[in-house]
């Protein structure tokens, strides 16, 4: 059992004054309905009966409720998306499943994990001789300053790679792609998630100074360039695992990528 305990909290009727009327006065009408309507559901416990009656449990902190946090953006509403005790997140709870099912398959494996999130801490405890982390920015990591676009690691330096809504952030996908595959062992495996609406066919490039530092929204066409790099790509709906039960979204989807 992870004991992590974040306690996302709603925001205050302060809070939410001022961001709604930032969204209105740039005439941004889409965040500025979708936000007042989550945050008012956030706060709002009588409005929850309407909302989602099933339990929601997260399987990463072992919380229940009969709802989790909703969040919203400019284009669209995402329910029951963070963990009310640990904020994690749809894709963090498919993750959980999807990386003990490999971990557990190849323990003495080495494996690199860019921008390692705290809440899957205890996953790695029984690995932790072959388990390394890196990041750009962040400093409480075994390899800090390493850019995805230009990695320091020799090639073939590891067998497994976990890379979390990393490749949306950097200028070039394609570099990076290269870069994961480059790092690869043979028949090493990259799991990959990444944003995007996967009913739409191609992927829309966005400014990052107006989208949370996100240089592009995929679309199904980044598996062609995945498998420009990688030997099989093996696309994963993490709602499989009972999504309904644990908040995972229904095209919440992770790339297997094998070199």
């Amino acid at each position: 059992m992870n004991l992590i305990n974040i306690k996302r909290k709603p925001h205050s009727i302060k809070k939410i004054i001022k961001k709604s009327f930032l969204f209105f006065i740039n005439d941004q009408w889409k965040s500025f309905f979708y936000y007042l309507i989550t945050e008012l559901l956030n706060n709002s416990s009588k409005f929850r009966i309407f909302n989602f009656l099933t339990i929601k449990i997260c399987p990463i902190c072992e919380y229940s409720s009969n709802s989790f946090h909703h969040l919203s953006n400019h284009r669209s509403i995402s329910w029951n998306s963070a963990c009310t005790n640990c904020d994690s997140r749809s894709r963090h709870r498919g993750l959980f499943f999807l990386y003990r099912k490999y971990i557990s398959n190849k323990p003495h494996k080495k494996v690199l994990h860019f921008a390692p999130e705290i809440i899957f801490s205890s996953l790695f405890i029984e690995t932790k001789k072959y388990y390394f982390t890196t990041d750009l920015f962040m400093k409480n990591v075994n390899y800090p300053k390493e850019d995805i676009q230009n990695l320091s690691f020799k090639d073939a330096s590891f067998d497994m790679i976990l890379c979390n809504h990393v490749l949306e952030h950097v200028k070039s996908d394609t570099k990076a792609f290269s870069e994961i595959s480059r790092i690869l062992k043979k028949k090493g495996i990259a799991i990959i998630t990444i944003p995007g609406n996967w009913r739409n066919k191609t992927t829309i490039s966005q400014n990052p100074i107006y989208h949370n530092g996100h240089y592009r929204h995929y679309g199904l066409d980044v598996e062609n360039l995945m498998k420009k790099k990688f030997k099989k790509v093996n696309k994963i709906n993490m709602y499989k695992y009972n999504g309904k039960l644990y908040a995972i979204k229904k095209l919440e989807f992770a790339y297997i990528c094998e070199k």
